[in-house]
């Protein structure tokens, strides 16, 4: 496993291990490249069988967990930071298969055809995060930019009678809860700043990324406080204060209904599933 220094690839590296993964998330955006083998992978509550020349595309609000059968399963893998993808990829359609989540999105994508082309963008992508050269992530971005087009293009028919256009005005509202979700933010005060109606704003909204406005809060809320829970000591009541709740009760009770658990209960499963 490779680990990047900067604000651009998190992770990265090739791995042939087939112990299991329990489901666990990542603060990030997930690429994963199936090579060899085969695996069973469960992505909010989508189950999907992977094979060889399978692209796997995970958001950083989706918990994933996997389990291996074969005797093989050889992969590369690639963990992208928020900075990267929010700054680097400007494409409506890329940046929809990397953060939007209709009811009908598919998670895995064949790429067969393209199987060598995102391979060597992979590697290439890897050689320049372990070289730390100047201007990495706008190289790097365009590898991952590459990646992404090629799998649209060979997963066109998945998308063309389904996928809404989305317009600059949502990626700009949704730039701005992925740049704000930590202030005080009302729906109201959001369709005023963007001068749109408010009901109009949450459908839209929810016809091209697959939440409502204060669903995709909330998520980005709770994924930013997984994120401290697991790998900070600090308190709850501070976690709550600087994940965007008003109060600790509301942290509490939000977060058991998105996540079953208690945020002690899950701070305490996790971390002791990390350490095994």
């Amino acid at each position: 496993m490779g680990l990047m220094g900067n604000n651009s690839v998190l992770e990265y590296g090739f791995n042939t291990t087939t112990t299991p993964y329990e489901p666990h998330f990542h603060n990030a955006y997930e690429l994963i490249l199936v090579k060899a083998g085969s695996a069973c992978i469960r992505i909010s509550e989508k189950d999907y069988i992977l094979n060889a020349n399978s692209l796997v595309l995970i958001s950083n609000l989706e918990e994933h967990s996997l389990s291996i059968p074969s005797e093989v399963y050889e992969r590369y893998y690639l963990i992208l930071s928020h900075h990267l993808v929010n700054e680097y990829i400007v494409e409506p359609r890329l940046l929809f298969l990397i953060k939007n989540r209709p009811h009908w999105f598919e998670h895995v994508l064949k790429v067969e055809e393209s199987i060598h082309l995102i391979e060597t963008s992979i590697n290439k992508i890897i050689a320049e995060c372990s070289q730390k050269k100047q201007l990495s992530a706008c190289l790097i971005s365009t590898y991952v930019t590459e990646i992404l087009i090629l799998a649209y293009r060979e997963n066109i028919s998945k998308f063309q009678h389904n996928f809404k256009p989305i317009t600059k005005g949502i990626l700009e509202i949704q730039k701005y809860l992925d740049e704000h979700y930590l202030e005080d933010i009302q729906i109201q005060e959001l369709s005023k700043k963007f001068f749109i109606n408010k009901f109009y704003l949450s459908h839209i909204f929810k016809e091209a990324t697959g939440y409502s406005p204060k669903q995709y809060l909330m998520l980005q809320r709770l994924a930013h406080a997984k994120d401290l829970l697991i790998h900070t000591s600090m308190p709850i009541i501070d976690i709550a204060v600087q994940s965007g709740f008003s109060d600790t009760n509301n942290f509490i009770r939000s977060f058991k209904q998105h996540a079953v658990l208690t945020p002690k209960k899950y701070r305490l499963e996790k971390t002791t599933s990390d350490l095994g």
